[in-house]
């Protein structure tokens, strides 16, 4: 997150979506499946480890970027997005995501925070 801060968001933000997405999937077997299969793991802090990272790290970007954010309750628009980003990443790693390959994903994830960060609507086009 950090050596993407001299960029700005609209810049910055594909490639920290892209990075977020491959740590999901690199410990998809940890992050989805095992915890899926052994609901007593979910209470283990090692597995959510990396989430908590990526949600205090991912709220430090966005306030590093608040100046080109247009939504002004900073704290609730970061914990909606937590929300939609991780429930978005977990069903296409689980392999219920369609067909859309993993680099159209991204940028539609990538697209639909940066609009929503804009409190722009979400189009069909780039």
């Amino acid at each position: 997150f950090v050596s993407h801060g001299s960029q700005t968001l609209e810049e910055s933000l594909p490639k920290v979506v892209r990075s977020i997405y491959e740590s999901y999937r690199d410990n998809a077997d940890i992050f989805i499946r095992l915890v899926n299969d052994v609901p007593e793991l979910r209470d283990v802090a090692d597995i959510y480890s990396i989430e908590r990272l990526i949600d205090r790290t991912s709220l430090i970007f966005l306030q590093n970027h608040e100046d080109e954010i247009a939504r002004t309750d900073l704290p609730d628009t970061h914990e909606f997005l937590n929300m939609v980003f991780v429930r978005s990443i977990r069903h296409y790693l689980s392999g219920t995501g369609g067909d859309i390959g993993e680099d159209e994903f991204v940028m539609r994830l990538a697209r639909t925070v940066y609009c929503y960060l804009q409190d722009k609507p979400l189009t069909g086009e780039g």
